[in-house]
């Protein structure tokens, strides 16, 4: 899916934040001589970031948390929004699927369970 990248520079900044939040995120597999495993061989080589969620369903669950904490509501304020849930409902809105929910990814055609990457371009476009 390729979308403009000025709506969804936040998003991809939020995801980060919530994938790179705790130690326990990213799965046991290491890259080989033969190349890295996963998503991240469909990944564009050019790209300026590229962020790779190992699992989506416990992304949606780490977001469920951040949206709760009063600092998630600090931020979402300065932003504009009334508390850290609107904020994390603006987020899934520019991501077109509600990572929250399983059911909803599933509808999506994503499988929750399974790595997601998103990639940068230098033409400030962003690739799911």
């Amino acid at each position: 899916m390729r979308t403009n990248g000025k709506g969804l520079r936040a998003a991809l900044v939020g995801l980060l934040l919530v994938a790179g939040g705790c130690s326990k995120c990213g799965g046991t597999a290491k890259p080989t001589e033969a190349g890295p495993l996963g998503v991240e061989r469909v990944l564009p080589k050019g790209a300026v970031a590229a962020i790779v969620v190992p699992n989506v369903e416990q992304l949606g669950q780490k977001l469920q948390r951040l949206e709760t904490l009063k600092v998630a509501g600090f931020v979402a304020q300065l932003q504009g929004f009334g508390d850290g849930k609107a904020f994390a409902d603006a987020l899934v809105g520019q991501l077109g699927v509600d990572v929250r929910s399983a059911q909803a990814m599933a509808q999506a055609g994503l499988a929750p369970t399974r790595p997601l990457g998103a990639a940068v371009l230098a033409s400030a476009d962003v690739l799911l």
